[in-house]
């Protein structure tokens, strides 16, 4: 690369890293939490991570499992008790690097936009390390990473983090003379009323620890007592479950994660597709009223626009929708009132025929609509008076009728009833 001192001035040479402040380590401030993920009792130099940042570096890491991604790691170095810490506060992406199955290169362009977005985002931190990923891999420093570490990351200070999204391991390399080392874990803090979710993110970033097995028995010729359990086949709600499930749970591996029987799961399962089911049934039968409602809006906006011919069919079709709902009915009447010229007698007939109609699909419909007709028909507004009259009219022919039947009905239960007495004497 032509431009590496250029690069390396904007990462800091060793005139940055002579002098190191004095600050205590987010895990002795009292505002701050730090949880250990893996060993950091043997660690020449502890890096501490914001929870902010490791999440952001696993979710980049995530979101490419066929390539290589990375970025730079943004913080400073301070000294706390006598001993130099690596405190992460921030990380950027390389946007324009190359992104290969196995290697990452960092373009002329990567760098000049990533010292631009530091700048302009965080001047108050510096570049303290890279982070780069190998999907399906392992956790290693190729021939690659080795020659951009000693070409733009050689200060004493600074980091590698290689992070493997498919095995989900994760590891800091640190100077260590002419070589890089190999941290066994590192701290991630954060505020301390998050102290929980700080707890639980550094226990699922640790690798899973392997298992001693067992001695054999100290006596010998004591053969160990081997015991078979004979248990239901099980579901392992580990393998089961999404990770945001099982972190609200509080399942952190598989060993320990509970198991539910075949039985149960199945009994699970059937429960699943009848409340899924239940749920579609429910948002089809609310489709139809809101469609209803939007072209009840709609019809509205034609009537006041003086569109009564469009308004009248909107009604229509919503009254076809929600057959149960006044409005669509008063509107019609309205609409055609509005519509036909009551001055001719064929007019007024074919007035009356298609109103008769709309009252008969709301009569039709139970009380509600008639009801409401009722009302609306006393007052009739913004109709003529000869429209207000024939409506009304209409609406007492069909009042009428309905009592005489309802009448009719009653009658002739009553005369059932009393012959079934008869009969028995």
């Amino acid at each position: 690369m032509n431009d590496a001192e250029d690069i390396q001035i904007h990462l800091g040479d060793s005139s940055t890293t002579a002098s190191v402040e004095e600050k205590p380590t987010p895990a002795e401030e009292l505002c701050t939490y730090a949880a250990p993920c893996g060993r950091v009792d043997d660690v020449e130099r502890a890096v501490y991570v914001h929870e902010a940042v490791a999440r952001g570096i696993e979710e980049h890491a995530a979101s490419s499992p066929g390539n290589e991604v990375g970025g730079v790691l943004l913080g400073n170095v301070y000294r706390s008790g006598g001993s130099d810490y690596v405190r992460i506060d921030d990380r950027l992406a390389a946007r324009n690097a190359e992104e290969r199955r196995s290697a990452l290169t960092f373009t002329h362009e990567t760098w000049k936009a990533l010292n631009a977005e530091r700048e302009a985002r965080r001047p108050d931190l510096r570049i303290v390390g890279w982070y780069h990923t190998h999907p399906g891999l392992g956790v290693f420093l190729s021939e690659n990473d080795q020659f951009i570490n000693r070409n733009f990351f050689r200060d004493d200070m600074m980091l590698a983090l290689v992070v493997d999204p498919v095995a989900s391991e994760r590891a800091f390399f640190q100077w260590s003379g002419d070589h890089m080392l190999k941290l066994p874990g590192f701290l991630i803090f954060g505020d301390a009323s998050r102290s929980n979710e700080v707890h639980e993110l550094a226990a699922r970033l640790l690798p899973a620890q392997r298992k001693t097995p067992p001695r054999p028995s100290a006596a010998a010729g004591t053969p160990p007592e081997v015991k078979v359990l004979f248990t239901e086949p099980g579901l392992n709600l580990y393998y089961a479950l999404p990770r945001p499930l099982r972190q609200l749970l509080g399942i952190t591996n598989n060993e320990t994660a509970p198991r539910i029987g075949l039985k149960s799961a199945v009994i699970v399962v059937l429960l699943s597709l009848l409340a899924y089911q239940q749920f579609h049934r429910n948002t089809d039968l609310a489709s139809p009223l809101r469609e209803a409602s939007v072209r009840t809006r709609v019809a509205r906006s034609l009537y006041n626009t003086g569109d009564y011919t469009g308004a009248l069919r909107a009604y229509t079709e919503a009254q076809v929708m929600n057959p149960t709902d006044p409005e669509p009915y008063i509107g019609q009447l309205s609409a055609l009132a509005m519509e036909t010229d009551l001055s001719t007698p064929s007019a007024l007939d074919q007035f009356r025929y298609r109103a008769g109609a709309v009252l008969d699909n709301a009569a039709e419909h139970g009380g509600r609509p008639m009801g409401e007709l009722n009302k609306w028909a006393v007052s009739a507004p913004n109709l003529t008076g000869s429209a207000s009259q024939e409506i009304r009219k209409l609406i007492d022919d069909r009042v009428r009728a309905r009592r005489a039947t309802a009448e009719g009905q009653t009658n002739r239960r009553r005369v059932s009833f009393f012959g079934w007495i008869r009969s028995w004497f």
